[in-house]
């Protein structure tokens, strides 16, 4: 069984900090019309929606653990378990971001829709690639994996989650808006500041559904016209292609 991450203290802080921005971009808005300053001006929620968005991107996560056992991946996610059978993993890129933060996108499919979970660990590199190889042999215990695929915003498990945070985003400072009741005025305010956020946010994602498949050795990316060549694996996915290339030697020898 491999663990990813097995740290908690450094991703603590940052869940705690990114609540506390979100928390700061409900409030700030209604404290700007509370002292009378006017929504026409539309700067100060752009930057707020620039702010949460940003750190959405540094440091947000949808998992806080993931585990690579025999009988399938189980996804820690707060109080929530997902437990995905090997099967439905459909791949695994890796990367690592400044201050040697390593992060994981496992692309899984539940209940006929594909998603992706997302964790991160500092100093994990180790970590990550043990428990990438895990899963490489995992998925490739019944006969080799020949084929990637990796979610994209248009698949309804990836832009879900999207638009209820954009819908949470809109409707409480909205509610908070009604009690003073400024709701008319906070509602422009409140739908900039969640789109710049959601706009930044889905920059971390594909547009569309990228499939790979490996044929005669080599990889080919799988397109509307048919196979195409790929000259050089991308690097989002050498950890995961290198782990199923080292179950596939495994199984032969």
């Amino acid at each position: 069984m491999r663990k990813f991450p097995n740290k908690l203290s450094l991703a603590t802080f940052v869940d705690f900090q990114l609540l506390v921005v979100r928390v700061a971009s409900w409030l700030l808005p209604l404290r700007e019309l509370l002292e009378g300053n006017s929504e026409s001006n539309g700067f100060p929620p752009v930057v707020t929606g620039i702010m949460v968005g940003f750190s959405r991107l540094r440091g947000s996560r949808s998992a806080r653990s993931l585990v690579a056992a025999n009988d399938g991946l189980t996804i820690y996610s707060g109080l929530q378990k997902i437990e995905i059978a090997w099967d439905d993993v459909l791949g695994v890129e890796t990367w690592r971001r400044m201050n040697r933060v390593d992060h994981v996108a496992i692309h899984y499919r539940l209940a006929g829709e594909r998603a992706i979970a997302t964790c991160w660990d500092q100093n994990g590199r180790e970590d990550l690639a043990a428990f990438v190889k895990a899963c490489g042999a995992a998925v490739s215990a019944f006969g080799p994996r020949t084929t990637i695929e990796l979610a994209g915003l248009g698949d309804r498990g990836v832009w879900l989650p999207l638009l209820r945070r954009f819908a949470v985003d809109v409707a409480v400072p909205l509610g908070l808006a009604a009690v003073a009741g400024l709701a008319r005025r906070e509602l422009p305010v409140a739908l900039i500041v969640s789109s710049v956020s959601m706009f930044m946010a889905c920059g971390q994602y594909r547009w569309r559904t990228a499939r790979f498949a490996s044929k005669d050795g080599l990889w080919w990316r799988v397109t509307d016209e048919g196979l195409k060549r790929i000259q050089t694996i991308p690097p989002s996915l050498r950890l995961w292609v290198d782990a199923l290339a080292s179950a596939a030697y495994r199984a032969q020898g």
